[in-house]
């Protein structure tokens, strides 16, 4: 029996117990995929300084230094697959276990792996734009760089739809994001270091709206542990398929319907 069994047992028990429940995910669930973290030693920004390169101002002082970043970023998305910890986070939504999740991560991974409900807090790198006559482009459509691509109507240099520092989340993401936390009487937490706002204050926020929170990291940040119920220390692409296995031997093998939120 793994050292985390216990934790994981109450974590099924909240779960198979909740009128509704949301999950957050960080760059913790996308390790697992060979994607760098941004915040590690030698994460994204030791490579790349996030004033330099990770701000609003960043890319309107240089945006073509700021492609830089994003070409590392793209290089690396593009060879990434889904990891068991996607995975089971999709076969919880098809238990009827999770109603809907929030992401910090632009990789689309959570989507490939067949999660249906997700919104993405941070943007992603799927799509693109021009800054200046708005004009939206798929990944593929973007030319290819360096140098910096260009606005095939206005000129101007694109900008994937990532969220950068001193940037504002999206409104409609944030929207959503809010509704489902709302509604929720369980929060998910996978993977999150809980350092960047407004993600955090969701999940930090929570137990004061009535959730119960379960915490799944390697290295569990001690403000996030005080709020939670159920601590798991453990990589997300171990301990998620392992939730998984004792939530399909507590259901029977049955999933059960899950409600569906609403937008109150």
């Amino acid at each position: 029996m793994s050292q985390t069994k216990p934790e994981l047992h109450r974590a099924v028990e909240l779960l198979c117990g909740a009128s509704f429940s949301v999950a957050m995910t960080g760059a913790g669930v996308s390790a697992g995929s060979s994607i760098s973290t941004f915040r590690a030693e030698d994460g994204i920004w030791a490579r790349f300084p996030v004033e330099e390169y990770g701000t609003a101002a960043a890319f309107r002082r240089d945006p073509e230094k700021v492609w830089q970043l994003f070409g590392s970023l793209d290089d690396e998305l593009r060879r990434a697959h889904p990891n068991p910890a996607h995975a089971a986070l999709a076969t919880l939504e098809q238990m009827g276990l999770l109603g809907g999740l929030v992401t910090q991560n632009i990789d689309g991974l959570h989507q490939a792996a067949g999660s249906r409900v997700v919104v993405e807090l941070h943007g992603t790198v799927s799509t693109g734009h021009c800054p200046c006559c708005r004009q939206s482009y798929r990944r593929e459509d973007i030319p290819p760089w360096p140098p910096a691509p260009h606005c095939s109507s206005c000129g101007a240099i694109l900008r994937p739809d990532i969220v950068l520092f001193n940037d504002i989340i999206p409104e409609q993401a944030f929207w959503h994001a809010t509704q489902l936390f709302r509604q929720a009487d369980v929060v998910l937490a996978v993977g999150t270091a809980l350092e960047v706002a407004p993600a955090s204050w969701l999940v930090m926020s929570a137990p004061a709206y009535g959730a119960v929170v379960i915490l799944i990291d390697p290295d569990p940040p001690l403000k996030a542990q005080a709020v939670a119920s159920v601590v798991v220390p453990a990589a997300a692409e171990r301990a998620l398929p392992e939730l998984v296995e004792i939530a399909r031997d507590s259901l029977g093998h049955h999933p059960r319907r899950p409600r569906q939120a609403t937008d109150r």
